[in-house]
């Protein structure tokens, strides 16, 4: 796949995790073949966190590993902008 379908696969599923009222949105973002090596910003992982923000969802955690290639991935957690946030007081009982 190249850069753009992974993009525009990456919107559908978020467009229709947010049409089917999740409260929540978890993608897999890896570094491939359409990264860049070194520091500075990840360019593929930028517009994949704008793509998902572009269909309702705002990043509110991440958090990255390793798959058992050596494959960096980013797992970010996406919360709805229509749902506040619950503090965590109110899940314990």
């Amino acid at each position: 796949m190249s850069r753009e379908g992974d993009l525009q696969a990456l919107v559908t599923r978020a467009a229709e995790a947010y049409r089917a009222g999740q409260s929540f949105y978890v993608a897999r973002l890896k570094l491939g073949a359409w990264s860049q090596p070194g520091k500075g910003e990840l360019d593929s992982w930028s517009d994949s966190l704008a793509a998902v923000e572009s269909q309702g969802w705002v990043l509110v955690n991440w958090s990255t590993g390793f798959d058992p290639g050596g494959g960096l991935n980013a797992f970010p957690v996406f919360r709805r902008r229509d749902v506040p946030m619950t503090p965590v007081q109110d899940w314990v009982r």
